[in-house]
């Protein structure tokens, strides 16, 4: 989906601005205090983003939450739609 779309310019945009040690340092900070896993460079951008503008909701039903990122998946689902992780 990813490459059809354009957007691999911007995953290679965020690897150029985002040192390793930069991301590795903030990913675990994110993990200890939100625990949240953040995989890419890219996801890190745009979580710090939500967090400045919003705060993360409440869920609802708590027995169907991914493993990396906390948020509700539906009962069908095969992947988490907030962070992407698959297979859940």
């Amino acid at each position: 989906m990813q490459d059809g779309s354009g957007t691999v310019n911007l995953i290679k945009l965020f690897d150029s601005i985002i040192t390793d040690d930069i991301f590795e340092e903030k990913a675990k900070k994110i993990k200890r205090k939100d625990n949240v896993q953040i995989r890419t460079k890219e996801s890190l951008h745009y979580y710090e983003l939500f967090k400045e503008n919003f705060t993360i909701p409440k869920c609802q039903n708590r027995k169907n939450l991914c493993s990396d990122c906390n948020a509700e998946i539906d009962d069908n689902s095969k992947f988490c739609r907030m962070c992407g992780k698959f297979p859940i």
